[in-house]
């Protein structure tokens, strides 16, 4: 994955500091593990601190955008995080991502199951038990 840093040398508060290390940490650990659901630990953490800090809204998305945007993003981690956070602008992004890609057979698939993410019965939910415990 080479360096972790997505978003470059922006200067960021403490919460964003954090939030890129867990980004980076569940990012790192996905590159390296067998399925997603391996890593759901990590990735729920980062998920979870998203939650509690609603004003890093906006790094967030950013975070998200900007890794997207990198051969070899952590779409599946993103996508974890796009069930449960259902943000309309991250929807809207990836809505016009796949219309701009939509003839490429390669980003098409991705852009699509991104977008599945925000749909209630997100099929991929049934691996985490982020979204099957207390259902």
């Amino acid at each position: 994955m080479g360096s972790c840093s997505w978003m470059g040398a922006k200067i960021m508060n403490e919460t964003q500091s954090v939030l890129e290390k867990l980004f980076c940490k569940a990012s790192t650990a996905l590159s390296m593990a067998a399925s997603p659901a391996d890593v759901e630990p990590e990735m729920a953490e980062f998920l979870h601190l998203v939650r509690a800090h609603p004003e890093a809204r906006t790094f967030v998305v950013e975070l998200f955008k900007r890794s997207l945007g990198k051969p070899g993003g952590p779409w599946e981690f993103i996508q974890f995080c796009l069930h449960g956070l259902r943000w309309p602008e991250m929807y809207e992004f990836l809505q016009a991502a796949r219309a701009k890609d939509i003839n490429n057979m390669r980003a098409r698939p991705v852009w699509e199951h991104l977008l599945s993410a925000f749909d209630d019965d997100w099929e991929d939910a049934e691996f985490y038990k982020e979204y099957t415990v207390n259902k």
